[in-house]
């Protein structure tokens, strides 16, 4: 009797393109519709909503690279899915504080109508696109 085939435990490719595919979709169209009705809240936002998507990023961006430090590098002698099944949390934590960091900027670039916070998006997606699951588990 043969049991059922082995399948993978985690497929890290398809959750990290899902991840970078939805930030870059919502972040398109946040700057889309910024783009086609203006800015929300322009007149009345302040000068604070400019700068906090920074005041957001850096600490989401320092504590995905130090859970992505944290990734140890797959030992000789291990799957990929073992390695996957133990080092998988600390990659999805990595992926979302840069997928939120994206989502941030676009979401103010929406409030406030200044392209600032765009940097913000776009260094979240150049970073989430820049982790992939290729490069979690190499020293």
């Amino acid at each position: 009797m043969t049991g059922p085939a082995s399948r993978p435990v985690a497929r890290p490719g398809l959750v990290h393109g899902t991840l970078l595919a939805g930030s870059t979709l919502i972040s398109v169209a946040l700057v889309g519709f910024t783009a086609y009705r203006g800015p929300t809240a322009a007149a009345t936002s302040p000068v604070f909503f400019i700068y906090f998507p920074f005041l957001f990023a850096i600490p989401a961006v320092g504590v995905a690279f130090v859970f992505r430090q944290l990734c140890a590098p797959q030992a000789p002698g291990t799957s990929l899915d073992q390695w996957w099944s133990r080092q998988g949390g600390k990659a999805l934590a990595c992926w979302g504080l840069l997928e939120s960091t994206a989502i941030v900027g676009a979401m103010f670039h929406v409030l406030t109508g200044s392209l600032l916070p765009l940097v913000v998006t776009a260094a979240g997606l150049v970073l989430l696109a820049l982790s992939g699951p290729d490069r979690l588990n190499q020293p």
